[in-house]
């Protein structure tokens, strides 16, 4: 269960500690040359969390919250399930799952 009930306290939460950019408002190309390591850049997941709901499989969301290497931080909200890569194409959910992978081992 995720430390916050829901997705709207876990991203007010996220923002008082200083993750303020919205990635899903970034172009997905930029954001697969960070997933990718391209140029030299690099993405790390710093913590995410998944948010079920009860009644509308819809509502199952996840919530990365993430820093590049140059600093920025910020999160990104995707759907899992039947709607995962609606939002967020589908190379930027494979990169990240691969990420999460890694995090998960670490923790």
């Amino acid at each position: 269960m995720s430390e916050y009930e829901t997705l709207s306290q876990a991203t007010n939460a996220l923002h008082e500690k200083g993750f303020t950019e919205d990635f899903n408002q970034w172009d997905q190309e930029r954001l697969l040359q960070y997933i990718q390591g391209e140029d030299g850049k690099d993405i790390e997941i710093v913590n995410f969390f998944r948010f079920e709901g009860n009644s509308d499989m819809g509502s199952n969301t996840i919530l990365y919250a993430l820093k590049t290497s140059d600093g920025i931080q910020g999160v990104l909200i995707d759907a899992y399930g039947t709607y995962a890569g609606q939002t967020v194409s589908k190379e930027v959910v494979k990169g990240l799952e691969i990420h999460r992978k890694a995090y998960e081992k670490k923790s």
